[in-house]
């Protein structure tokens, strides 16, 4: 059953992160001042919860924004009634723009049909860190971004990808039997990998595929924006390294790699502080890690819920992973140590880095246009 987190306050917006787990306590964060709390429950009745849920969905460089914000609504009589001074869908959820990093005002009045109200009032937008930094990116653009220069060698890489050419792994990218979200996995090819490109292109989830062929001769199919074009591959099978790197090429989310290591590190070490054994890290439980960070990338949308429909639990459940206790941590960021320091002091998210119930974890980690996107994952066997 999925979780939720109560709003935090606006400077957090930036950076929601949620967390859900199967086995947990349910998530109940901090009420903002400014929304008032429902009546006192009474054991015989069944008072009106809400819970509203605003997530970033994009930020461009003059600060112009747009958010979404979920409302949750439990105990009362069905029908629910909600008036807000923004435009909703069927699904409770609303549509919040603004410009020049300016927050707006969402306002929202919730009522059952046995007349119990509950009233939501929110400030909604990015924090001024995070405006601050898409503006000094903005201004940085001209001169931080050149063409990736091409180094000349005898054999120079192809420009773009296409049949019987070989594509590089730029980072960690799933490998499925079909290209789609929802296809079958085979496995995840690590960053660096080189394939042959043997089939394509084709369009599915709003995203390009290609048919590749590993060096075991299995075919499957990748996203484009994870690939790039490069040579053949000779004496160094794995590394191509004929084009310069560029930002894409840092391998971010692979199990090994140094930022995943570092943040297992990291929780790791809270856990020996407080006498827990350290969390081994499971590939089945990266695999599903990743496929929703790779999600929330291609969407903007932090949510625990992917674009496909699947909860935390049953992406676990699609890689095989033999679970009989699953939990996850999404948080979408500047960096790594925004969301280490986020999940290790908020009291939804701390819990399940310091489980006993848990035993394995799985990191995913994948940059986006604007923001980096973590989940964790967790199980027990």
């Amino acid at each position: 059953m999925p979780t939720y987190t109560r709003l935090e306050n606006p400077n957090r917006l930036a950076a929601l992160a949620l967390t859900a787990g199967v086995l947990l306590t349910a998530c109940q964060s901090a009420t903002p001042t400014s929304t008032p709390e429902p009546t006192a429950r009474v054991a015989s009745a069944s008072p009106l919860d809400v819970l509203t849920t605003s997530t970033l969905a994009n930020i461009d460089a003059d600060g112009d924004w747009s958010a979404v914000v979920q409302i949750d609504i439990s105990g009362g009589q069905l029908p629910y009634s909600i008036d807000s001074n923004w435009p909703g869908a069927a699904d409770s959820t609303y549509n919040v723009t603004g410009s020049n990093c300016e927050l707006a005002d969402f306002a929202a009045t919730v009522q059952s049909a046995d007349g119990l109200e509950y009233s939501v009032n929110l400030r909604v937008g990015p924090s001024p860190e995070m405006c601050a930094s898409r503006l000094a990116q903005a201004s940085a653009t001209p001169a931080a971004t050149p063409t990736p220069a091409v180094s000349l060698t005898p054999e120079s890489p192809p420009t773009t990808i296409a049949v019987g050419v070989f594509a590089r792994v730029i980072e960690q990218v799933n490998f499925r039997e079909q290209p789609t979200i929802s296809g079958q996995l085979i496995r995840i090819l690590a960053a660096d990998a080189v394939l042959e490109v043997v089939g394509g292109p084709t369009v599915a989830d709003s995203l390009t595929w290609w048919q590749l062929k590993d060096t075991d001769g299995r075919t499957g199919w990748s996203a484009a924006q994870y690939l790039a074009p490069t040579t053949r591959p000779g004496a160094r099978p794995t590394t191509q390294p004929t084009i310069a790197p560029t930002q894409a090429t840092s391998p971010a989310t692979t199990p090994a790699s140094p930022e995943a290591q570092d943040l297992l590190n990291r929780i790791n070490a809270l856990r020996a502080q407080n006498n827990l054994p350290p969390y081994s890290l499971n590939d089945r439980l990266s695999q599903a890690a990743l496929r929703q960070s790779q999600d929330m990338a291609r969407t903007g949308n932090i949510s625990h819920t992917g674009s496909d429909g699947s909860s935390a639990a049953q992406r676990i459940r699609d890689t095989g992973y033999p679970a009989v206790a699953t939990g996850e941590n999404i948080y979408g960021g500047a960096s790594l140590d925004d969301a280490y320091q986020f999940w290790s002091t908020d009291p939804d998210h701390r819990p399940s880095l310091l489980s006993s119930q848990y035993k394995e974890i799985g990191v995913g980690i994948v940059k986006g246009s604007f923001l980096t996107y973590f989940t964790l994952t967790f199980g027990a066997r």
